[in-house]
């Protein structure tokens, strides 16, 4: 092979690349944009129709006993704390990837970016997570929802904790290959 081939061959090569590159970053992207989009969605839901449903009548013994008022509230308080705040921010962390990928910002081309979308997906994920459990802990029979909420929690945990050592041991790996 004389040395025009292989400098057409590597020029082939890097514009194979740049191109496989920018595919991946745009199916990232518009996966995050649908997966955010149903979240948002959920937790938009979840937050103006919480478990338990709502008072349907006013009482006034109890002023959180209102009509539009959560029964969740009244009934199991610090749970209802627990998850209104892990909604909020599933709902807060998927409206932020969301604006960040339409507003058209030139920094979202790249992969650092990207991985910073989903970590940030990652947090939505969890504290979605963390709402499920608190709304099956509310709504079903304390056995039950004590073993829902175990597997749920290993499940998250697990995932989070084998993709973050897969990460950690293939940064590891890589380093010790590349040249100094």
């Amino acid at each position: 092979m004389a040395f025009g081939d292989l400098k057409h061959y590597r020029k082939l090569n890097l514009e194979k690349d740049l191109k496989n590159n920018g595919d991946w970053l745009d199916k990232k992207r518009n996966a995050l944009m649908v997966v955010a989009s149903l979240i948002a969605t959920m937790s938009f839901q979840a937050d103006t129709n919480p478990p338990s449903g709502v008072w349907q009548d006013d009482s006034t013994d109890d002023p959180l006993h209102k009509a539009g008022y959560a029964v969740m509230a009244l009934n199991h308080p610090n749970l209802y704390h627990i998850f209104l705040a892990s909604n909020t921010v599933g709902f807060v962390s998927t409206l932020s990837i969301i604006l960040l990928l339409i507003s058209g910002l030139p920094f979202v081309k790249h992969r650092v970016f990207v991985w910073g979308l989903m970590v940030i997906m990652w947090i939505a994920t969890v504290s979605m997570s963390l709402a499920y459990m608190v709304s099956i802990w509310v709504l079903t029979p304390k056995p039950g929802s004590l073993i829902m909420s175990v597997v749920l929690a290993v499940l998250v945990v697990g995932h989070s904790t084998i993709r973050l050592m897969k990460n950690i041991f293939q940064k590891l790996r890589f380093s010790r290959r590349r040249p100094s």
